[in-house]
C-alpha cells in the first residue's frame, strides 16, 4: 500500500495498492515529480508566512512587568 501524506493547498493525500515496494517508489516518485511546481510554491507560501509572522512579533513593542 502507497500512502502519500501531504495535504498543501490543492494537493490532497494519496493512498493506492501496490504489487511490490519497487512499485510503491515509482508511483510516489511520479506522483513528487507532478507535483513539484505545487510543493515549492505551497513550501515559499509557507515561509513567507512564517517570515512575516516574525516580523511582526520583533516589531510588536514588548511588555515587562516588575512585582
Amino acid at each position: 500500500m502507497l500512502r502519500v501524506l501531504v495535504e498543501a493547498g490543492d494537493i490532497a493525500p494519496f493512498e493506492m495498492a501496490v504489487r511490490c515496494e519497487e512499485r510503491a517508489i515509482g508511483w510516489a516518485t511520479q506522483w513528487a515529480r507532478q507535483r513539484a511546481g505545487m510543493l515549492c510554491r505551497h513550501v515559499d507560501r509557507q515561509r513567507t508566512a512564517a517570515s512575516a509572522a516574525q516580523a511582526r512579533e520583533a516589531d510588536a513593542p514588548s511588555l515587562a512587568l516588575a512585582v
